[in-house]
């Protein structure tokens, strides 16, 4: 995978990352966005 892409993968998942009780977790909303489901 080329490097911008890999850079803009890494934006798109670190933008959806939350924290919630000290813990980063993603919302299976966005995690099943990001796959493509």
């Amino acid at each position: 995978m080329p490097t911008n892409t890999t850079a803009t993968l890494a934006k798109q998942i670190e933008t959806r990352i939350l924290m919630l009780r000290g813990q980063r977790v993603i919302l299976d909303a966005d995690l099943s966005a990001l796959y493509g489901v």
